[in-house]
């Protein structure tokens, strides 16, 4: 019905005005001249031209833009899937097996390249046996705020120092030859394809942790703990599968703390799965509720993480949801090279991690 009301409105429309066409061969207008077979195909096409046109403008629907229009589905990284299997699995009719990762009890995920959609990896993944599960391979982005000009600086309460515990550090890397962090490291591993190199969010993040007390710039609350680094974000954003790597390297190594100073709107299965056993192991997991009143992010959302907010009350549609709250703003932190004030609940997370470490050293 409507593409008829469009095509009527569009012979309407050219017989409401005169449009001359020459066509070799026939008379003009002026030499009162009829039709020729070709114009009548020129004319009916311009007619249908002008009815789609009518029907687009009319009763078309534009596409809703799933970024710009908040669509709540996890932004992932386009030609990169993860699947997670039993037993030994010949994954290379899905694409490109870049890596693949031993977790527990026979089970095992890998990382492909294939250049296709969703929906086709997701039909070509249906003809393998043993593949329990797959997944795109998430964004996640760090939550932190731009320098502040005033100088305020963090005091360690001094009532315990975190000696002896190991606390883990998923993030960007960090200037690991900074005077107040160069002896903190106990491993430090890039889990990314690009060359190691510090960055001001996981420097700022393991300062807050586990600075040491040197006498010169700053501390951290564990100033005896022991940092263990992986680098799976650069540029503020991070990746499922060297997320999920570092936790399953996590499982097999003790520790006692993990901070995750960064988040997604959205659920990571493999993450999730993960983050459950270590949880079960008695490790405490620590996440950022971020610095937008939306709703809680992941893995901040995870029931086996402790989401940590702003103190004062930052964001205040969600500190009342999060379970710890830890200060957020003009927080002094060592950066590569040197020291700034940072503010973001990446900043309260760590420090919380921290602040746990000191708790479980005193039992």
């Amino acid at each position: 019905m409507k593409l008829l009301i469009s095509i009527l409105l569009g012979i309407a429309l050219c017989n409401a005005q005169t449009i001359e066409i020459t066509i070799p061969g026939g008379q003009n207008s002026n030499g009162g001249g009829g039709g020729s077979s070709i114009g009548l195909v020129i004319g009916a096409l311009v007619g249908l031209g002008i009815s789609f046109l009518i029907t687009n403008a009319v009763f078309g629907k534009a596409k809703p833009d799933v970024q710009k229009n908040g669509d709540k589905r996890p932004a992932f990284l386009p030609g990169y899937f993860i699947v997670v299997f039993e037993g030994p699995l010949d994954l290379s009719s899905l694409g490109e097996v870049e890596d693949t990762v031993d977790m527990e009890e026979g089970i095992s995920f890998a990382l492909i390249k294939a250049d296709v959609s969703l929906e086709e990896f997701s039909e070509k993944v249906k003809a393998l046996p043993k593949v329990l599960f797959w997944q795109p391979n998430y964004l996640y982005q760090t939550f932190d705020d731009p320098l502040k000009e005033r100088q305020p600086y963090l005091k360690n309460t001094g009532q315990c120092e975190g000696k002896g515990i190991k606390i883990a550090i998923l993030d960007t890397g960090a200037d690991t030859e900074h005077q107040d962090l160069k002896t903190a490291f106990l491993r430090v591993e890039n889990l990314l394809k690009s060359p190691y190199r510090a960055e001001e969010h996981g420097t700022a993040v393991a300062s807050l942790i586990g600075a040491r007390k040197n006498g010169v710039g700053m501390e951290g609350v564990a100033v005896q703990g022991e940092l263990y680094l992986f680098r799976v974000c650069e540029g503020g954003t991070c990746y499922s599968f060297p997320i999920a790597k570092a936790l399953t390297s996590l499982l097999r190594e003790r520790v006692d703390v993990i901070n995750m100073s960064f988040g997604m709107y959205g659920e990571d299965r493999l993450v999730s799965l993960l983050l459950e056993r270590l949880s079960k192991r008695g490790v405490f997991i620590t996440a950022p509720v971020g610095n937008e009143p939306r709703s809680l992010p992941f893995p901040a959302s995870s029931p086996y993480v402790i989401s940590v907010a702003g103190l004062p009350c930052q964001p205040k549609d969600l500190c009342e949801k999060a379970k710890a709250r830890e200060p957020y703003k003009d927080l002094l932190v060592a950066v590569p090279g040197g020291y700034g004030v940072r503010s973001g609940t990446s900043l309260s997370s760590a420090l919380h991690a921290g602040r746990l470490a000191c708790k479980i050293s005193e039992k």
